[in-house]
């Protein structure tokens, strides 16, 4: 019932007038009729406030008891009805009043959150520093065990992915989106093929590699938790850097040639779970953009080689010391079973 009201309230605050072109090009406002603009992305702001406002004065009210009470022998389905009655007049109050004021100052209160708060929310996300404090927090987040999507998803929902519906809608070309850090990170397999392959190929340690082998199927479906939890990456020092270096390298060198034009803004809705180079060519629409995830796997694997060394000569150091009875300390990595 209370997701009913948050639905009314928000068309409560919605502006019922539209300015638009004529036929012949003269601008004409059309008055008493719902502007469908804020429907969309331009409206995310304002449904997120209102339905915030009225979920928590609807469930303060009930919590407090300021309801009509009907007797036991009245149906469960009928008395919940009469329950919401005030709680439910009492939001929707409150949104006429939200309502009133905005049209009191000639506007509503979505053109007034998407001049205030949306519009300069999304031009700070579109820009490189914005990109860098996230590409560089999210797998810094990851690498502690905090899901780092998790933290990012709530600020992406408002930023990045009204980008990325936007390129799909072809109503603007936004560089930095969702479907273009999807492109470049999530399904280019950096985080994935790129360090699997590289222990396959470089790592002569049996366990390194017995993990490599079993993360490999998942992994070219870029689902990277038997890598990062398996190798592992997770908490060890030895690959942090690599890790770190793979996000940035493919994220913006990807934008720098995007940028220059050999790369096409990412435009295509395609799920993370496509494989690499398949999903490139589906992001772009292009050649081009299989071939960078190409160069993000090869980039990838270069970035690991020393660290992967340097863990092979750490286990074998702890190996000799082993068999010489000597304390080896504390085992950086999960042991295949």
């Amino acid at each position: 019932m209370v997701s009913l009201y948050a639905l009314a309230d928000f068309f409560i605050v919605l502006p019922y007038s539209a300015t638009g072109a004529t036929a012949s090009g003269k601008t004409a406002t059309i008055l008493n009729t719902l502007n469908p603009t804020y429907l969309g992305q331009d409206g995310i702001f304002t449904g997120l406030i209102m339905a915030g406002l009225t979920f928590y004065i609807y469930n303060k009210l009930q919590e407090h008891h300021i309801v009509i009470s009907m007797p036991d022998s009245v149906p469960p389905a009928v008395a919940r009805s009469f329950e919401s009655l005030i709680p439910g007049a009492a939001v929707i109050f409150i949104s006429i009043v939200i309502a009133s004021i905005f049209s009191a100052f000639h506007t509503s209160m979505p053109e007034a959150i998407m001049a205030g708060l949306q519009k300069p929310a999304l031009a700070v996300a579109s820009t490189s520093f914005f990109a860098f404090f996230e590409i560089l927090t999210q797998p810094l987040l990851q690498w502690f065990g905090i899901h780092g999507t998790s933290v990012w998803g709530p600020i992406n929902g408002l930023t990045w992915d009204i980008n990325s519906n936007q390129n799909v809608l072809g109503t603007a070309h936004h560089l930095f989106s969702t479907l273009y850090m999807n492109f470049s990170v999530v399904s280019s397999g950096a985080l994935t093929l790129g360090p699997l392959l590289a222990v396959l190929i470089f790592s002569k340690a049996h366990d390194q590699r017995t993990v490599a082998k079993i993360a490999i199927t998942p992994g070219i479906f870029n689902i990277s938790e038997p890598t990062t939890y398996g190798l592992p990456i997770i908490l060890n020092p030895i690959y942090l850097i690599p890790y770190l270096l793979s996000w940035q390298a493919c994220f913006f060198i990807g934008a720098g040639l995007t940028k220059i034009g050999l790369i096409p803004i990412v435009a295509n809705n395609v799920p993370w779970t496509v494989p690499p180079i398949l999903s490139g060519l589906l992001y772009t629409g292009s050649w081009t953009g299989a071939a960078y995830q190409v160069l993000c796997i090869l980039m990838t694997v270069a970035l690991y080689i020393p660290f992967i060394r340097a863990n092979d000569h750490i286990q074998a150091t702890k190996a000799a010391k082993k068999a010489a009875g000597e304390d080896v300390g504390p085992d950086l990595t999960v042991k295949a079973q």
